[in-house]
């Protein structure tokens, strides 16, 4: 306890130290001018040595950690100005990239990786974020904890990674108990959620428009999200929680030689859900959910975390695919988010 709360935390980030918080870490903040190394080929190299580096500048009972974005042999670091910015958006639009953090403390360093997915943002999309966040002192150009529901589509690996200073070494190092870092998560999944449903049904409201859902994995969680924000009756008609295949078939509309040929973990049962709950709610957006969320039922094909996701409007319908890490409920969590993030976009 008597190291914990000596740490120094060698980074002015803050959401760094949002995470250290919300861990219930007791920590100092010091700023150092380290010089940092770049080695595109590399990224692993860069961020371990830029992290060790920063480390031996603060001394003491340091942890350190330096992020960066990568994509095909490029490293997108913090951006000049909001034009930067934008362009960095502009490159990630549509397309997987990688976030390397490393982290060090008393001279070790551990290396976390975690790929995100960004939509194909429009340029109305890219203004609208740059406009919201300003994220000139962000890697890449975007914070996934701040409105990230506008640009991600999906991602694997670690959340906190992506903020820039995942769990994983801080629990190897004893910096910080298992138990809390799985109490912190389900907490910040809850928070993000609730903050997420907020935002739709304003947007919703603002547009004068209406929506449903049609789930399975997610077992009816999109829409209590969604109906856990005081006012949510104006813009949510309901939703058709379908379980099991014969509620797709018989509710939604699914054909059953869909769910014979191709599953009911597919695009096609996906779009068909969707199309069915906007067609039964008579709503402007309808998002469906249908997945595998583990421990079993996976296979090579169709891994645990893979999520397929419809969203149908008055032009038509179309689909997303996510794999999302993680045990049982971290998987039905990110995808309930993953859900509300396009309800979202397409509501703007």
């Amino acid at each position: 306890m008597d190291e914990i709360a000596k740490l120094i935390l060698a980074s002015g980030s803050p959401r760094r130290a949002k995470i250290l918080r919300a861990l219930g870490v007791d920590f100092t903040v010091v700023k150092t001018n380290a010089p940092e190394v770049s080695y595109p080929d590399d990224p692993e190299r860069t961020v371990a040595e830029n992290a060790l580096a920063k480390g031996a500048a603060a001394g003491g009972n340091a942890l350190s950690a330096d992020t960066i974005v990568w994509l095909d042999g490029h490293i997108y670091g913090k951006p000049r100005d909001l034009d930067e910015a934008a362009a960095f958006l502009r490159e990630l639009s549509g397309r997987t990239h990688s976030v390397f953090t490393g982290v060090a403390y008393r001279g070790d360093v551990r290396v976390v990786r975690s790929d995100v997915t960004f939509r194909t943002l429009s340029e109305s999309d890219i203004a609208r974020y740059v406009a919201l966040v300003k994220p000139v002192d962000r890697a890449g150009a975007y914070d996934i904890d701040d409105h990230g529901d506008i640009l991600v589509a999906s991602r694997t690996g670690s959340y906190e990674n992506i903020m820039g200073l995942p769990a994983g070494p801080l629990v190897d190092w004893g910096i910080v108990p298992l138990r809390r870092t799985e109490e912190r998560r389900a907490a910040s999944a809850g928070s993000r959620i609730a903050n997420a449903a907020a935002h739709l049904v304003d947007l919703l409201k603002a547009g004068s428009l209406t929506c449903a859902t049609a789930e399975s994995c997610t077992g009816g969680g999109v829409g209590y999200a969604i109906t856990d924000v005081p006012g949510s009756s104006a813009v949510f008609s309901g939703g058709v929680v379908s379980y099991a295949n014969e509620v797709k078939r018989d509710v939604l509309g699914v054909p059953q030689s869909t769910l014979d040929t191709v599953g009911a973990v597919s695009p096609e049962t996906a779009a068909k859900m969707a199309e069915g709950a906007r067609r039964l709610m008579k709503t402007d957006l309808a998002v469906s959910l249908t997945g595998i969320a583990g421990p079993g039922g996976g296979s090579a094909e169709k891994p645990v975390g893979l999520v397929w996701f419809g969203l149908a409007t008055a032009r038509g319908v179309r689909t997303e695919k996510a794999i999302f890490a993680g045990e049982r409920a971290a998987v039905r969590e990110a995808a309930i988010l993953h859900a509300l993030g396009m309800l979202t976009v397409a509501a703007t």
